[in-house]
């Protein structure tokens, strides 16, 4: 006696996992068409943000070039710190912000850069316990700030796999 189901069986049962292998291809083909989408979308939005990264970067040089060019404005009678002032207001009025990080907090990746650490109990662990220089960011009125640079900082770790030693990283 023969196992095998009868063709007309088999071949309702193929057809069967083809109907189910077409709709698997359907769903696959519109998740790619929606990935592919969504893909357009983030390259549109990055490419637009690097736009506007770029107009305030030459209008800042265009600015930085004029006070350049008439030095009178910089060096007649001016200390290095009025100098320094003049600058930074200067890049003050094209977005840019110095943030001031505290110590005590706890350390974020996204506005801390850890320079060093420290091994001490009596501090919690992932406490920055000093910050060396402050984080700048870009700030544009039409879109979200960007970091230019995170706050340097010396964190406290402990468990350090190099047994309480300081660290540099």
């Amino acid at each position: 006696m023969n196992d095998e189901p009868h063709p007309l069986v088999r071949s309702h049962q193929l057809l069967r996992q083809l109907g189910g292998i077409h709709f698997e291809i359907r769903a696959l083909s519109e998740r790619e068409a929606n990935m592919h989408a969504e893909l357009s979308q983030i390259l549109s939005e990055a490419w637009n943000e690097r736009q506007k990264l770029t107009e305030c970067y030459f209008s800042l040089l265009r600015a930085l070039a004029s006070l350049c060019e008439d030095s009178s404005v910089l060096v007649e009678s001016r200390s290095q710190k009025e100098i320094a002032q003049c600058l930074l207001k200067l890049l003050h009025e094209h977005g840019l912000k110095f943030i001031d990080s505290k110590e005590g907090c706890l350390f974020d990746p996204v506005h801390h850069h850890c320079l060093t650490s420290i091994a001490d109990a009596s501090i919690p662990d992932g406490q920055v316990v000093s910050v060396v220089a402050r984080e700048m960011v870009l700030h544009n009125s039409n879109s979200p700030e960007i970091i230019l640079s995170p706050a340097k900082v010396v964190v406290n770790r402990l468990g350090d796999p190099q047994d309480g030693q300081e660290h540099t990283e």
